[in-house]
């Protein structure tokens, strides 16, 4: 077995029945030596070349411990280059390399964090969540919480991008629970985690937890100067606030954090924050004033950013839809099909709405379709309660119709989608 560079003083002291104040005798404490045995420091070049006298070795000895320490390092920053070039494969290669042959002073936990990453980047969502859980056992048995908290929260983010928030909620929760156990809480980690935990608690109707998680995010922040992170905590007050009913305090808050992305000249993050005020305006029943504010955010959107321009179209269509002006609602709908592609979330909402006019009008054929293309969408994204919903629209139009044999196969399909959509999604 390879000995460290620690290991080796530590068994020559050891042959020459020395101990670690006679060898560190002028040159170093006690404790230092323990600490430099340990491999939790790391000798001068001056202060080795001494001890190598006093061990009766020559320096070389122990500089090749140091030389590999050096490649070690090197080969870890270059992974992480490559990590920046978006190069996960090669990287993935490098990081599993440090981890086959480890040294000290190159923490394991930490490299283990950023081969789970590219794994995650890669497509490789399992061996990934394997190796977080990997990650979080082994840096609580080694009283490393801070690790801890770290794979949680990624863990936690994959499962909220695979549509799992129960799974989400539970990883952040925990992440949580950990960091405030610590007595000397590291603040900037754990308040990023609880904002997360808010925004899941939310989706999942816990309002109330939702709003209490975000006014200890408020006591953290207090003093803080994190500006970006002053920006989330006002967006998902707004957020919760909305989902509440509450729209007087969801505006407030709307308009903190508009302030603080302008500030940041954030502008992408500006519009969208402009885009939900206009929302909460029209549920709070001033469409007017939403559709104005709505048109400026057309006026100044950049025109490169498709999908911000095709995302104020489909909230635009939908007020028009609810105040029955079904022509406007689809001349916007049809200018959001046009800008917005890949946007998934803004055609979901627009093949709705067309799909609604076509049954208000009578348009049966052109409803059909419109359900189909919704239908398929929500089956792509697993959005299991969209995807019910879109069923029973096309069931709808199929009686309006007076195909009820249709209707009937309609309702057999939804069956069978929501079953394969369940079985090929993570459920809890």
């Amino acid at each position: 077995m390879h000995k460290t560079l620690g290991q080796k003083i530590k068994e020559l002291r050891r042959s020459k029945k020395m101990t670690q104040s006679e060898l560190g005798d002028g040159l170093v404490t006690p404790s230092m030596i323990s600490q430099i045995e340990a491999d939790k420091a790391s000798p001068s070049h001056k202060l080795l070349g001494e001890l190598a006298e006093r061990l009766g070795v020559t320096i070389q000895y122990f500089l090749e411990d140091i030389q590999a320490k050096i490649a070690k390092n090197g080969t870890l920053k270059y992974a992480r280059m490559l990590m920046e070039a978006d190069n996960f494969e090669s990287a993935s290669q490098l990081l599993g390399e440090l981890l086959s042959e480890p040294i000290p002073h190159l923490e394991t936990s930490l490299i283990k964090l950023d081969l789970a990453y590219c794994l995650q980047k890669q497509g490789e969502i399992e061996k990934a969540l394997e190796l977080y859980e990997e990650i979080v056992h082994d840096s609580m048995s080694k009283d490393e919480p801070g690790y801890a908290v770290t794979a949680l929260r990624a863990m936690g983010t994959v499962e909220y991008e695979r549509g799992n928030l129960v799974l989400a909620n539970f990883h952040w929760n925990k992440a949580v629970t950990i960091g405030l156990r610590q007595s000397q809480i590291d603040v900037d980690r754990i308040s990023d985690v609880m904002l997360l935990l808010a925004q899941s608690q939310n989706k999942l109707g816990d309002n109330a937890d939702a709003l209490d998680t975000l006014r200890r995010v408020q006591t953290f922040l207090e003093r803080s100067n994190d500006m970006p992170k002053l920006a989330t905590l006002s967006r998902t007050f707004c957020e919760v606030y909305r989902d509440l009913g509450l729209f007087k305090k969801a505006e407030e808050f709307a308009h903190d954090a508009i302030a603080i992305y302008k500030t940041l000249n954030m502008r992408s993050e500006t519009t969208y924050m402009k885009i939900t005020l206009a929302q909460i305006m029209d549920e709070n029943g001033r469409s007017d004033d939403a559709l104005r504010l709505l048109e400026d955010c057309l006026e100044q959107a950049d025109v490169e950013v498709m999908e911000v321009i095709a995302h104020i179209h489909s909230v635009i269509a939908k007020i028009f839809y609810r105040l029955d002006r079904y022509d406007l609602a689809k001349a916007h709908c049809e200018k959001a099909l046009a800008f917005g592609d890949n946007d998934y979330e803004t055609l979901i909402q627009v093949y709705r709405i067309l799909s609604n006019i076509c049954l208000k009008r009578e348009q049966y054929t052109e409803g059909i379709y419109n359900c189909e293309q919704l239908i398929y969408l929500c089956q792509k994204q697993h959005r299991v309660a969209e995807l019910t919903r879109a069923f029973t629209l096309l069931s709808d139009i199929y009686k309006r119709q007076g195909n009820y044999m249709s209707a009937t196969e309609t309702f057999q399909r939804m069956q069978k989608a929501v079953e394969n959509n369940l079985r090929e999604k993570t459920v809890v």
